[in-house]
């Protein structure tokens, strides 16, 4: 199956963000209470955006990978912002980096999206990738473990308590998957048999390395709580 789309990769703080998250906060508004666009933007100034164009330019499907590490300086990623449980990223990983704002109006442009996103990765070498999807959204859990190859961490469940599902009226439950570069490339081989027209044009996009040895310093510099 062909989807007309365009796939973009965004360096950090790229203006278009606020675009994007409305998007993704519109979607979670649906099932979730309690999103905190000042929470949420803390974590721009360290996280490439990807997208999937429409022919007029509307968002077709979305996602953020947030990184663990600018050379010697390090960041908290959403995961281990949870106020309810911890997670923290595994230490002896430089390239690391934690999955997010995850939209779609697809399942067609979903997989377009994500076959750039994988294929990125591993262009740049990420060692870890981990993401969480709610225990209670069985169709992100099949995407995720079935399509995109992530396993489970085991007894790695986050929660935020000001993060509520509107039908429950209880702190959402957050499980971590962890993916590598094997399981990536499992991943790509069954998005391209999928029926879908995946395609990624190598030494094209931002890369990694180059935001990491850009010196300028973000203006963006504070950490928010979930509670603010």
């Amino acid at each position: 199956m062909k989807i007309a789309g365009k796939f973009e990769v965004l360096l950090p703080e790229a203006p278009r963000a606020e675009r994007i998250r409305s998007t993704f906060r519109g979607r979670m508004e649906k099932l979730y209470s309690g999103w905190n666009d000042s929470f949420d933007r803390q974590f721009d100034h360290h996280s490439f955006l990807f997208v999937l164009y429409g022919i007029d330019g509307e968002f077709l499907a979305t996602c953020r990978l947030t990184f663990k590490h600018r050379g010697e300086r390090l960041y908290s990623v959403p995961a281990e912002m949870g106020d309810v449980s911890k997670f923290s990223v595994p230490s002896e990983f430089s390239r690391v980096c934690e999955g997010g704002m995850v939209s779609f109006v697809s399942k067609e442009a979903v997989l377009k999206l994500m076959y750039g996103v994988v294929s990125w990765s591993l262009e740049n070498k990420i060692d870890r990738c981990y993401i969480t999807y709610d225990t209670k959204n069985i169709l992100i859990k099949r995407l995720y473990t079935q399509t995109l190859c992530f396993s489970m961490v085991e007894g790695a469940v986050v929660k935020f308590s000001e993060f509520k599902s509107k039908k429950s009226g209880l702190p959402v439950e957050w499980q971590v998957l962890e993916a590598t570069p094997e399981s990536g490339r499992e991943a790509l081989t069954k998005m391209r048999e999928s029926g879908v027209e995946c395609h990624y044009e190598y030494g094209k996009h931002p890369k990694l390395m180059d935001w990491t040895m850009d010196n300028r310093e973000s203006a963006y510099e504070g950490v928010v709580s979930v509670a603010s």
